[in-house]
C-alpha cells in the first residue's frame, strides 16, 4: 500500500493498481475507483509516493508512474506503462522518489533522488543520480 494507493498480486500472478491517480497521467485525485491490471508474473511490487516498481518470475524489475528524479528512467518523464528498470534481480522496492533493486550477483544498486543521502554514495543531493552500487551482498 501506499498513500492513496494500493497494489495487489493475486495467486496467478496478476498485478492490479487502484487508487488516487490516474494511470495515464499520474494524476492525483482523478481514479477511475477501479481495480487496473498492470502486469502479469509478477512476484512482488512496492509503491512509494508517486511511483512503483514490481519483479516479474524471470528476474526482470518495471517501473511505472511518476519519474520527475529518474527513479524509473534517465529522461525523467511520467510512465503511464511499464518501463524496464533492469534485469536478473532478486528484489525491488520503491523509495521516496528513489528505487532500489538486488541483481542476482548480489550489488543492491539504487537510483533517483539522492536528497536524504539513501543512495549511499557519500553525497546528498535532490538531482538525478544514475544507477549506483551502493554495496554488494556476498
Amino acid at each position: 500500500a501506499g498513500q492513496h494507493n494500493s497494489l495487489y498480486i493475486n495467486k496467478k500472478g496478476e498485478l492490479f493498481y487502484f487508487g488516487w491517480r490516474d494511470l495515464a497521467t499520474f494524476t492525483s485525485g482523478q481514479s477511475n475507483g477501479k481495480m487496473n491490471k498492470i502486469a502479469d508474473k509478477v512476484t512482488s511490487a512496492s509503491i512509494m509516493d508517486e511511483h512503483f516498481v514490481y519483479l516479474t518470475n524471470d528476474g526482470s524489475v518495471y517501473g511505472f508512474g511518476r519519474n520527475d528524479y529518474g527513479q524509473i528512467s534517465e529522461d525523467k518523464k511520467t510512465r503511464s506503462t511499464p518501463s524496464l528498470i533492469a534485469t536478473k534481480c532478486v528484489s525491488a522496492s520503491a523509495g521516496t522518489y528513489y528505487t532500489a533493486y538486488i541483481t542476482e550477483s548480489g550489488e543492491v544498486i539504487v537510483k533517483g533522488s539522492n536528497k536524504s543521502g539513501v543512495i549511499g554514495n557519500g553525497s546528498v543531493s535532490n538531482n538525478y543520480t544514475p544507477p549506483y552500487t551502493a554495496m554488494k551482498i556476498s
